[in-house]
């Protein structure tokens, strides 16, 4: 085996380790977001209480909101699930086309799916967040 080919096998190994642990990575933190915006959501239902003297506008507003934040993450983060499955075929797709059938204009193309997965990783992320924070102001605001 000559040093270019321990080169590209190096780097092959390398890079199935790394793309395992980015696969890895990413259903961690999708099994997190669905975990914790279905947790605190049921947290929040559950305990919610009339009369508590903080005024009921101010209180149903913040609780509505920190929901459909919550509600937010839970929908982006499955239909981003869908979207990484359609972004996989699409490379797989990719790869057969450029490795195969030897079509170099595959390496021009874009995955549309892969970025409809980013937005989706990012709206997630920020309704979780600001779920969080709103369902905090909320037991802030009626002394739960």
């Amino acid at each position: 085996m000559n040093a270019n080919e321990t080169n590209q096998s190096d780097y092959e190994a390398i890079r199935a380790h790394l793309m395992s642990a980015l696969l890895s990575s990413h259903e961690q933190y999708d099994r997190a977001i669905l975990t914790l915006s279905t947790g605190l959501l049921g947290l929040s239902v559950a305990f919610v209480r009339p009369n508590t003297g903080t005024p009921a506008a101010q209180m149903s507003c913040t609780l509505v909101l920190s929901w459909l934040c919550l509600l937010v993450a839970i929908i982006a983060t499955v239909l981003s699930l869908l979207a990484s499955q359609l972004a996989t075929r699409r490379a797989i797709d990719d790869a057969h086309n450029l490795y195969r059938l030897k079509k170099l204009e595959t390496l021009q193309s874009t995955n549309a799916w892969s970025e409809v997965t980013k937005v989706l990783n990012l709206c997630s992320a920020a309704g979780f967040l600001l779920g969080a924070v709103l369902t905090v102001v909320f037991v802030i605001l009626t002394g739960k």
